[in-house]
């Protein structure tokens, strides 16, 4: 009882602990680029009209992230059921407000494994493959944008920025399953040789490709709408390009929901964008409270449908 009394005492202190160095980072952020000069106009949104709107996108990123996950899945087990899997990833999500993205949704994936019987090293590798799609894209964009920092002054490149990324990232995961079947060589456990090979396949990477663009550009897109009402007027490459630092904030972010790094990483793109200070602390809080909130939302609908679904039918 009291081994399980500090394991738990010892949980709450790590929580409280990430909370204060992502509201320490938020304050930090915001006195860098941005500016408290009207709190009330800030936190002001028109959520009747806009929330359902970021509802929608928020809605479209989860269910493209789980079919991606649930075809690598089908590469090595049947027993991979598509809502009870989106139910998990809710979960995850909403576990990640309060961990960190990566803990919650690597925690709700784990969970999924277990509840369908699905062997959990195959499932690992199948998390893994996942997520090395999506850092294959975000790196190649981040470079880019690393890239686009350096050569500013020929913005007459720009608009070619977002088909060579994507153009990139397609030669790359075309030709993946040839190299990891060349580095799985190399490696020496068995299993993972066997394993490994048949989980991107001829047969399922054109799919999971699209996947991967499409989840990236509906971020894109949420972000785009949010900047929009926040009274930032960014082209779309931009918005394509400044989501990769967001998305670096949520994958080196300790704090829940990456809270400070996402901030962060967007404050410094809008900077370097030529927003204004205030414009820059209105979408930050924007973003901040309508992905939370939308989050939450799409979990508590799926929990009350499985509820629903269990109790009348």
């Amino acid at each position: 009882m009291l081994l399980a009394s500090l394991i738990k005492n010892s949980s709450k202190f790590k929580k409280v602990i990430k909370y204060t160095i992502g509201c320490l980072l938020v304050i930090v952020v915001f006195k860098i680029f941005g500016e408290f000069k009207n709190f009330r106009q800030l936190v002001s949104l028109d959520w009747l009209h806009v929330f359902p709107v970021v509802l929608f996108w928020t809605f479209l990123i989860n269910i493209l992230a789980v079919w991606r996950w649930h075809i690598l899945l089908k590469s090595c087990s049947n027993k991979s059921n598509f809502l009870a899997n989106l139910n998990f990833f809710m979960a995850g999500n909403v576990a990640g407000q309060s961990t960190s993205k990566i803990v919650g949704e690597l925690g709700g994936k784990l969970a999924y494994l277990k509840s369908q019987g699905i062997d959990t090293k195959r499932g690992i590798l199948t998390i893994f493959f996942d997520k090395l799609l999506e850092g294959i894209l975000f790196l190649i964009v981040l470079l880019l944008f690393v890239a686009e920092i350096f050569l500013h002054a020929h913005t007459d490149y720009k608009p070619l920025y977002i088909p060579i990324a994507i153009l990139l990232f397609i030669m790359v995961s075309w030709f993946l399953p040839k190299i990891l079947s060349i580095m799985v060589k190399f490696l020496p456990n068995q299993y993972m040789k066997s394993e490994t090979q048949g989980i991107i396949s001829d047969s399922n990477k054109c799919m999971i490709i699209l996947l991967t663009i499409g989840k990236y550009l509906a971020s894109a897109m949420r972000y785009m709408f949010i900047l929009d009402i926040s009274g930032v007027n960014l082209s779309f490459v931009n918005v394509f390009m400044g989501a990769s630092l967001a998305q670096l904030g949520l994958i080196v972010g300790i704090t829940p929901g990456g809270l400070g790094f996402v901030e962060a990483g967007w404050g410094g793109a809008l900077n370097y964008f030529g927003i204004s200070s205030f414009a820059i602390t209105k979408f930050l809080v924007a973003q901040r409270l309508l992905i939370f909130t939308s989050v939450f939302t799409l979990s508590f609908i799926l929990l009350s449908y499985k509820w629903l679904s269990r109790k009348f039918y």
